[in-house]
C-alpha cells in the first residue's frame, strides 16, 4: 500500500514521475493511489492520463479505514500487505487497522538515531504470538495476532 507520498496522508504528490517504476516491479500487478480532497488537481491529471485508479478520501489526509473499505469494494481486495516504516506502522496500529504484524528479527542491536518500528502508535497494542519461525544466520520470524 502506498499513499501519495509514501506517508499516510500527504497531499503532495510525491509520487508523480515515479508511479511507472511500481509498475515494472516483479510482484506488482498494479498501482492504486491513495489521495485526499485536499490533493492538487494536477496531480489528480497526471493519475488519470496514466490510467492509475486512485482513492479519494479524507479531507487533509487519507483515511485508510475508508480507503481500504473502498479497495475491498470496487476491486475485491480482502487482504492488504503493508512493507511499511515507522509512520505507516503508526497508524495502522493506532487505528486499528492491521489484524496481523510480521516481523523478522535479527541478532543486532540498534542504537540512538535508528528508526523505530512503532515510535507513536499511541499507547500499548496487545498481541498475541501465532507463529515463530529460526532463520538464516541467528533471525527468527515472529507472526502475531493484533488483539482487538
Amino acid at each position: 500500500m502506498q499513499s501519495e507520498r509514501g506517508t499516510p496522508g500527504s497531499t503532495t504528490g510525491y509520487l508523480k514521475n515515479l508511479l511507472h517504476f511500481y509498475r515494472t516491479m516483479e510482484h506488482t500487478k498494479d498501482v492504486v493511489v491513495l489521495v485526499s480532497e485536499t490533493t492538487p488537481e494536477d496531480y489528480l491529471d497526471y493519475l488519470r492520463e496514466r490510467e492509475y485508479p486512485f482513492i479519494r478520501c479524507g479531507r487533509d489526509r487519507v483515511d485508510l479505514k475508508a480507503a481500504l473499505r473502498e479497495l475491498g469494494e470496487r476491486f475485491g481486495i480482502t487482504q492488504v500487505v503493508s512493507d511499511s516504516g515507522p509512520d505507516l506502522n503508526d497508524v495502522l496500529i493506532r487505528e486499528r487497522i492491521a489484524d496481523t504484524i510480521s516481523l523478522i528479527v535479527h541478532p543486532v542491536i540498534a542504537g540512538n538515531g535508528e528508526k523505530k518500528l512503532f515510535d507513536r502508535a499511541g499507547g500499548r497494542a496487545a498481541l498475541e504470538l501465532q507463529k515463530t519461525v529460526p532463520m538464516e544466520q541467528g533471525a527468527v520470524h515472529l507472526v502475531y495476532a493484533v488483539k482487538k
